[in-house]
């Protein structure tokens, strides 16, 4: 059995690391906090350690489900059809599921958002998160197939509701400074809250066991409801502006779904935006296969929780790099046209790499260099892109994009990925798989090179306005 040795030696540098790791949060977060006063900065704090928690237990979640599920898959073979699946295989039936699953919680924190707001809202959500996390530990003691498809389906559904209800409390609770003051702020606890979960899964808990790990999940789950409550007490002390009635109007006009396909599907610049998700989508679910895959032929049941441990904390490291040192110099000085580049190009080499050299660590950085540039770089460069856009169209547009395209992308991306990886199912046959990404990448390059002339069309007119 192949190992990962490189990862594994990187992890080892943070494994008794608590004091760098404490220092440098506490160093960032001051550092962002700096210039706030008073009730802003403790809100500001406040939310940003809420943050932490969420992708913290997220964190956590993320290795023991997926370890637990592809080694379950691995001593009970699952057939479709009558054909013998691979675990990843299956892994890819329970992400589709997850994407049906992401569409009714949206519906259902929807649904709730009707009756509660800000951090009732989360409070409510977050019990509702934490007695799930109890089941979970109960069932997955069982070892038998429900457990690992409850607390795989669940670790999705955790980040999907808990980062939807505190996006909502946050956004809902705008002031004249917050937008501006505390955005930053957050973004940094969000990237140290996937280090932290990281590193406690890579050290300290990595030999604890199922339970333990769900139970330090649970911990931090019940932690959000005191943090959550003393920042709703902060802006019931300072509430939010109320809308003009020309943002009123505008904010009514933005809910018809008519009117948002319409504003998407009338821009050619903005369909650019929808199809570069659509590939990028359909790229990190086949890489991921390859991943998936490796890992569970490469490592031994037993060890697949640590190894994946070792993995996503070399890519959250990565990602606090990239986003603190790369991210904000690259989009001053070059704009997203060069930021949108990176993520294709570094995935373009590494998938070229995988296909010379299909082994585990190959597997391992494609999924490093896709989740760490993701999150980070791109995110930022792509979220850039709707700035010249009017702003009765970017909220119209941008949210078809980011709720149905997306989520439909994912569940269009997850078919094509099962069928393309039962035709590449065999050892050897992985490496071709890479032919296939590496032509939907060259298809992503181009949409980018039609996009950022049209991005600078744009920001020229903005500027000249």
């Amino acid at each position: 059995m192949e190992q990962l040795p490189l990862y594994t030696s990187f992890a080892l540098l943070f494994k008794n690391g608590w004091p760098l790791l404490l220092l440098l949060l506490l160093f960032l977060m001051e550092r962002e906090a700096r210039h706030l006063q008073g009730d802003e900065r403790r809100y500001a704090l406040l939310m940003a350690l809420l943050f932490l928690l969420v992708i913290t237990g997220y964190w956590i979640l993320k290795p023991l489900k997926k370890s637990l599920f592809l080694g379950y898959y691995h001593s009970h073979p699952f057939s479709l059809f009558g054909r013998l699946l691979q675990p990843a295989q299956v892994e890819l039936l329970a992400k589709e599921i997850n994407v049906l699953v992401a569409f009714s919680a949206a519906f259902g924190v929807s649904l709730l958002a009707r009756y509660l707001r800000r951090e009732r809202l989360l409070i409510t959500v977050t019990l509702i998160m934490a007695a799930g996390l109890g089941f979970s530990a109960l069932l997955i003691n069982t070892a038998q197939a429900a457990g690992v498809w409850f607390l795989y389906l669940g670790g999705d559904l955790y980040i999907t509701v808990l980062v939807a209800s505190f996006f909502a409390f946050l956004n809902d609770s705008e002031s004249p400074w917050a937008a501006k003051n505390i955005y930053g702020l957050v973004g940094v606890g969000g990237t140290l809250g996937g280090l932290v979960g990281s590193s406690l899964m890579s050290g300290v808990l990595r030999d604890m066991g199922a339970g333990f790990q769900l139970g330090s999940s649970f911990v931090l789950t019940l932690l959000m409801l005191p943090v959550a409550y003393g920042a709703g007490r902060i802006v019931q002390r300072h509430p939010p502006h109320i809308m003009t009635p020309p943002e009123a109007a505008l904010d009514r006009g933005a809910h018809g779904w008519t009117a948002k396909l319409a504003a998407l599907f009338g821009s050619r610049y903005l369909m650019a935006i929808a199809i570069m998700v659509v590939l990028y989508e359909m790229i990190s679910t086949m890489v991921d296969y390859q991943f998936s895959s490796m890992m569970q032929r490469s490592i031994v049941s037993h060890q697949l929780s640590g190894a994946f441990s070792d993995v996503y904390l070399v890519t959250n490291l990565f990602a606090v790099t990239v986003q603190l040192v790369v991210t904000r110099p690259l989009l001053t000085h070059w704009g997203p046209g060069v930021a949108l580049l990176v993520l294709p190009a570094a995935l373009f080499v590494g998938s070229f790499g995988f296909l010379l050299y299909p082994v585990v660590l190959i597997g391992a950085m494609l999924s490093t260099i896709d989740n760490g540039l993701a999150y980070s770089l791109q995110q930022s460069a792509k979220e850039l892109l709707y700035v010249p856009i009017s702003v009765r169209d970017k909220y119209k547009a941008k949210c078809v994009i980011d709720i149905f395209v997306m989520r439909a992308a994912k569940g269009g991306a997850i078919v094509v990925g099962l069928i393309l990886s039962l035709a590449f199912s065999r050892w050897h046959d992985l490496r071709w798989l890479s032919l296939v990404v590496m032509g939907l990448i060259g298809v992503w390059l181009l949409v980018i090179s039609l996009l950022i002339p049209a991005y600078r069309r744009r920001e020229a007119q903005a500027g000249g306005d």
